[in-house]
């Protein structure tokens, strides 16, 4: 594999810098895709774990450990995957390595022909064991092959982001060892020094601290906002050396921020462009939303003020807007700069209100429901949140007594895999037990479903969109772990010890016990192997007892037998001729206690009837 050594651009005079990783050009080659025509890539959808072109959706296929093999062409589990956006069923792999790095803020980054991420180094420390811990650079062609590994950093946490600008991606990053921002330009293999924190350095400028903007944010190139203290005296080695000594700064500050491709201002240690500061103002960074930057002015006289602005107009130099209700620039607030909107939570209740108006006259009470823990974002006039129960759920805003709607399947994760919309469907990562950490998406058009508890015809209780669908590929021994999951969840789904029935073409289904036998039944015979005698024991007694059930429910209509027609009362009698022989051997079984606890008493007692009215006469 051809290497060549990053070139290194000097941060500043005095800092001695050390190159992380080398570049080159991996030869692999996987056919393991047949996915090949993506078409444009729409970059208004890079940040996440779901991306789109014109043809498929791709998505990372579930949370996979980091520890994991990640041969090239080995990892399923945590890998690209890619689905036809016109019909989800058809998905494959396409970048079979584990995208695993944990800045979940920055997600994938599709650009031209070439998906871009981090993953675990598969290279050995000098121990000689796998370096896992470390994160990979690389770059992979949408089809699967020419993958092109850059370089490699100390720390799967370590913050990045992928940006596009002039033809090139750029790959920004902090070195928490070196305290200290970088660049490098992956076609050119120039790596520059954005800004530093060092007390030491003979400039009299150091990074204090830094915001990377999210992906939304970055057209143009725009990549980091970062702030800088101004020392007020020379540093002093032997000054240093004392206990306690902190290198006095001056009153103010400023914020500078960082577009791709911009050269080092030497005499300064900084790249970048000036866009707050002055000699008497100290700023800071409160929020970065989306698009948008939130900041304080605190003026000489104590007063602070609150602005808001667009990343580009920030760059560009344009005036901001100043918050008049700054206590709602605040994260968990769903905010609109650009409407003047704002959406609070406070103990259940959503508040719709403004940044800069009149907050008592335009404060609004939108939705009431002590469920809402999290809020999403609004589409429509929906709100999206996560709920008490760590699903995610929909309400109907402006109606205060709105019903709760859950969308997801099951309970979901809450750090990556955050929701995201494509295609008309919620994409999700299903943390549950039989979501085994995938992803699973729902149509936001969907049909509601419920229970209609006071039997009105209406539905009033435990709203839900139907057909949440898994999207991907499990590997096997997730499948073991699922129809274990399965077979043991039949016993917290019994009621009152017995089994749930529900009548389907005519037959007592057991919808929890098939479903545990159909994901058995999937397993390789190697699989199979792992499963208990006392597991798969317990199954077949609990199928046992839906055979019997359906026996049993033959002879339905003894309890009013006297009243039947003749002709109903003879096919009773027909039908236990038919079961009498199977039921008499059932309650001669070893396990007919355990397995006849399943079946509900009223079920039984139609054989009882049965014999004391065919046996008696």
């Amino acid at each position: 594999m051809k290497k060549v050594l990053i070139k290194i651009l000097v941060c500043a005079l005095a800092l001695s810098m050390v190159v992380t990783g080398l570049v080159g050009c991996k030869k692999d080659k996987w056919d393991g895709t047949s996915m090949t025509a993506w078409g444009k890539v729409d970059a208004s959808t890079n940040g996440g774990f779901v991306a789109e072109t014109e043809e498929y959706i791709y998505y990372i296929n579930g949370i996979a450990d980091s520890t994991a093999d990640n041969t090239f062409g080995t990892p399923v589990k945590g890998a690209l995957m890619a689905a036809d956006k016109d019909d989800l069923t058809k998905t494959e792999v396409v970048v079979p390595k584990l995208f695993a790095a944990t800045d979940y803020k920055s997600g994938l980054f599709l650009n031209g022909d070439y998906v871009y991420y981090g993953t675990p180094n598969v290279e050995k420390d000098g121990s000689g064991n796998v370096a896992n811990t470390e994160l990979t650079f690389m770059r992979t062609k949408l089809d699967g092959t020419e993958t092109e590994e850059f370089f490699t950093v100390s720390s799967l946490a370590t913050e990045y982001r992928f940006i596009a600008a002039n033809d090139t991606v750029y790959i920004v990053y902090y070195d928490t060892a070196e305290t200290a921002l970088y660049c490098v330009d992956t076609v050119n293999d120039e790596k520059l020094c954005i800004a530093k924190t060092d007390a030491t350095t003979e400039k009299n400028r150091s990074m204090a601290s830094y915001n990377f903007l999210p992906v939304e944010a970055t057209d143009g190139g725009l990549a980091v906002l970062y702030t800088v203290s101004i020392y007020s005296e020379e540093y002093i080695e032997s000054k240093a050396e004392q206990q306690g000594y902190s290198r006095a700064t001056e009153k103010y500050n400023e914020i500078y921020m960082y577009t791709v491709g911009e050269d080092l201002t030497v005499d300064l240690g900084l790249a970048g462009k000036k866009v707050l500061g002055n000699d008497k103002s100290t700023f800071a960074i409160t929020l970065v939303d989306g698009a948008d930057i939130y900041y304080t002015e605190t003026l000489e006289n104590g007063t602070v003020n609150t602005y808001g602005i667009k990343a580009a107009d920030l760059k560009d130099g344009k005036d901001a807007t100043k918050i008049e209700n700054s206590s709602y620039v605040a994260d968990g607030n769903l905010i609109d700069l650009a409407s003047d909107t704002v959406y609070t939570l406070t103990e259940g209740k959503v508040h719709k209100s403004t940044l800069k108006g009149n907050d008592k006259a335009d404060k609004k009470l939108v939705a009431n429901n002590s469920n809402i823990t999290t809020m999403l974002f609004v589409e429509g006039e929906e709100l999206f949140y996560v709920n008490a129960s760590t699903q995610i759920a929909k309400i109907k805003l402006g109606e205060v007594d709105a019903k709760e709607i859950r969308v997801s399947g099951d309970t979901v994760s809450t750090a990556w895999f955050a929701a995201e919309i494509a295609c008309g469907k919620l994409f999700y990562l299903d943390s549950s037990a039989l979501g085994a950490s995938y992803v699973h998406y729902v149509s936001l058009d969907a049909k509601v479903d419920g229970d209609d508890t006071d039997n009105d015809g209406e539905i009033d209780a435990a709203y839900h969109l139907v057909d949440a669908t898994f999207i991907g590929k499990m590997v096997e021994s997730d499948l073991v772990t699922i129809a274990n999951t399965k077979i043991t969840n039949i016993a917290n789904n019994l009621e009152s010890g017995t089994l749930k029935f529900e009548e389907v073409d005519g037959k007592l289904v057991a919808k929890d016990v098939s479903d545990a036998r159909t994901a058995y039944n999937a397993l390789s015979e190697e699989s199979k192997k792992e499963f208990s005698e006392e597991t798969l024991a317990t199954l077949e007694n609990y199928e046992k007892a839906v055979e019997m059930a359906n026996l049993y429910a033959k002879l339905d209509g003894m309890y009013g037998y006297v009243n039947l027609s003749e002709d109903d009362r003879k096919a009773l009698k027909t039908a236990y001729d038919e079961v009498k022989a199977s039921i008499v051997e059932f309650r001669k079984s070893e396990n007919y206690s355990t397995i006849s606890a399943y079946i509900a008493n009223n079920l039984k007692a139609n054989y009882d009837l049965a014999v004391a009215e065919f046996e008696s006469k």
